[in-house]
């Protein structure tokens, strides 16, 4: 599963990408980017600058090692049921992302 991510990652060589993590509730990320702010906005959550702790192993440090910028959008702690308030207007984000960059 991991050699298959990175081995698309290498061939798609996309700027940015955004992973899926929870329960923290926030959207983490390095530094505040276009994308970390679009996030914010769209799921009322608030920004952190990285977990506080090192993560070796995470996505966000293989992105950080290969220069590929991650976003981590950090779901809250919620039943299922509850999160699923969050798929459609991700997977609406993520279609207009891709087609435009921004």
């Amino acid at each position: 599963e991991v050699q298959a991510l990175v081995k698309l990652i290498r061939e798609l060589r996309p700027g940015a990408a955004v992973a899926l993590h929870s329960p923290i509730g926030c959207v983490d990320s390095d530094a505040r980017t276009p994308l970390s702010a679009s996030l914010e906005r769209l799921f009322s959550l608030p920004w952190n600058k990285g977990a506080g702790y090192e993560t070796p192993g995470s996505f966000g440090s293989f992105s950080n090692d290969t220069g590929l910028g991650c976003v981590t959008l950090e779901l809250p702690r919620e039943s299922p049921e509850a999160l699923s308030r969050f798929a459609e207007p991700f997977a609406k984000f993520l279609a207009a992302y891709g087609a435009d960059g921004k």
